[in-house]
């Protein structure tokens, strides 16, 4: 168990997603009828994680898509990585 931290560059590519429709949690009300793209982002250094890739409509995306990471304020719930289209 010899762990270490290293620092990563933030970015990296989608390697695979799907797109999930409506909120699934009790009282979703009006909410429910948004659409997530929920991805699996194989980040520059090699590891892949779960992330919601935020900042363009699902239609948009794809695999190999350059990402990078989003951080932003977090309300109650879980807390989840979320990646953005890189901005040549």
């Amino acid at each position: 168990m010899d762990m270490e931290w290293v620092r990563c560059t933030g970015r990296g590519k989608v390697h695979s997603y799907v797109i999930q429709h409506g909120r699934h949690d009790l009282g979703a009300g009006p909410a429910a009828s948004t659409a997530e793209i929920i991805a699996v982002v194989e980040i520059d250094e090699g590891l892949r994680m779960l992330a919601r890739i935020t900042g363009i409509e699902p239609v948009q995306v794809s695999v190999d898509m350059p990402v990078e990471i989003v951080f932003g304020d977090v309300e109650d719930g879980p807390i989840m990585f979320n990646f953005k289209p890189v901005q040549d």
